[in-house]
């Protein structure tokens, strides 16, 4: 009995591991939305509240990728990937923008 009870404390203990969070200097989450636009911007949405980061997203919802970011190819092609295989990406933003822009994207096996 005391061997069950230990193993549901694990699994619970590891569901809170795997939790999506968002903070203010981004998310680490599965992303939720992601799509493009005709002026070259990329929005990225998340099932958690993006308005914790410390700056203003677009349309209330949304971290901005923007054409002009350099490495913008593989930030696109990480979240691309991350959308596609439901995995978990870390983002972080640029304080204090206009659109959350994004500075960084991570994919990590451990989260």
């Amino acid at each position: 009995m005391k061997k069950l009870a230990f193993s549901a404390v694990l699994a619970l203990a590891s569901l809170g591991a795997q939790a999506n969070t968002c903070s203010s200097i981004g998310c680490t989450s599965v992303i939720e939305t992601l799509y493009t636009s005709e002026n070259g911007n990329i929005y990225v949405g998340f099932p958690k509240d993006e308005k914790q980061a410390k700056c203003t997203p677009q349309s209330g919802i949304y971290f901005t990728l923007r054409p002009e970011a350099k490495n913008i190819n593989q930030m696109y092609s990480t979240l691309l990937y991350a959308l596609a295989s439901n995995k978990k990406v870390q983002v972080r933003i640029h304080e204090n923008t206009q659109g959350c822009l994004i500075s960084m994207v991570s994919v990590d096996t451990r989260w």
